[in-house]
């Protein structure tokens, strides 16, 4: 593969609406995963106070269901991040793919 436009500056891009399309997707993907994040780090905060209150005095059985039950929630948005964080690699993919395919076909002798 030779040397693709667009990758430093000073130079020209060539685009089409697949390479359009491909980059958009993952800018939505990277919008959508901003919130889980949020919600993963969210969820921290309260987890660790939990384990800060059952170090002290406290109904340790209530504790112990709090923690849990945050702690399943927090399993759940960082499975929820990683998909996010597949989805994207998977899209990115897809970018670099149609950036070949854009290439290939804007200059076909220098593939």
């Amino acid at each position: 593969m030779g040397h693709r436009p667009g990758r430093s500056s000073g130079e020209l891009e060539i685009v089409n609406q697949p390479l359009i399309d491909a980059r958009d997707a993952v800018l939505e993907e990277k919008a959508k995963a901003v919130p889980v994040g949020k919600k993963v780090d969210d969820l921290i905060y309260p987890l660790s106070e939990i384990r800060r209150r059952d170090r002290g005095e406290g109904s340790e059985t209530t504790n112990r269901i709090d923690q849990r039950a945050v702690g399943l929630k927090k399993e759940a948005a960082e499975s929820e991040a990683i998909g996010s964080r597949r989805t994207i690699a998977r899209l990115k993919a897809d970018v670099t793919a149609a950036e070949e395919s854009t290439w290939a076909s804007s200059f076909p002798s220098a593939s």
